[in-house]
């Protein structure tokens, strides 16, 4: 169960990351991030909570082919305005994925899990 709704924040979401403390935040994380990627062989890869394609963007740079899936019907429209190489989006929720079992190899879920309840 997600916090609140992404629906109603999609259009600004970004702009956290150009605040002093985001862009901060966000050298630091991309930093690990890249650490664990330059283990994973296969360049395909399932980024649950896709978002505004913050992340998505990220990982299409490092070489990936990335489908994205969100529930937030807006935040995946703002993801796609950014035009980001190899990638799809997908309106899904985690809960119920619509892939068959054993098809994916790598999943991310960067920023998702400090979103949701218990």
């Amino acid at each position: 169960m997600i916090t609140f709704d992404y629906n109603k924040i999609a259009a600004d979401y970004d702009k956290w990351y150009q605040t002093p403390l985001g862009k901060q935040i966000d050298i630091w994380e991309k930093k690990l991030v890249a650490l664990h990627l330059k283990q994973i062989k296969s360049k395909q890869i399932l980024e649950i909570g896709a978002g505004t394609g913050h992340w998505t963007l990220f990982l299409s740079q490092k070489g990936f082919k990335i489908t994205g899936i969100d529930i937030a019907k807006k935040m995946l429209a703002q993801a796609e305005k950014k035009n980001i190489a190899n990638t799809s989006f997908i309106s899904a929720s985690v809960e119920s994925l619509p892939f068959e079992d054993n098809s994916i190899e790598n999943i991310v879920a960067i920023t998702v899990l400090e979103f949701v309840e218990k």
